[in-house]
């Protein structure tokens, strides 16, 4: 039985839900605590960006499917095989809690490769 990879992952994060969205948003501060190779491209529905990490060589397109401001972000990348049949989905949903404007964002991710259960 073939299976695809997915899972979910989720942390509270007491910072306003403006200033979290644009955090991932905006290439200079995703730059500053996640793409350590540098970001270039705000992330807008139909971009696409380039990202690169210290430890791979070179940067890669990122694909941003879907943009809802302060609410949704959605985007692809290829595999890092050659001619892989596949990309990886990447969703990170906003979840507004009642005490106060604070993010709890979900990352759902989908895709890589598939394996017999």
């Amino acid at each position: 039985m073939d299976m695809e990879l997915k899972f979910r992952v989720g942390a509270r994060i007491a910072r306003p839900v403006a200033e979290v969205f644009e955090a991932v948003v905006n290439p200079d501060t995703l730059s500053r605590y996640f793409t350590t190779g540098g970001a270039q491209g705000r992330m807008e529905t139909g971009a696409v960006v380039q990202w690169s990490f210290h430890d791979f060589p070179g940067s890669f397109p990122v694909h941003i499917v879907e943009v809802i401001e302060n609410e949704r972000i959605v985007f692809d990348w290829d595999a890092d095989e050659p001619d892989a049949p596949y990309k990886t989905r990447v969703t990170i949903v906003s979840r507004h809690w009642k005490m106060g404007a604070r993010w709890y964002p979900f990352a759902r991710k989908a895709g890589g490769r598939r394996r017999k259960a």
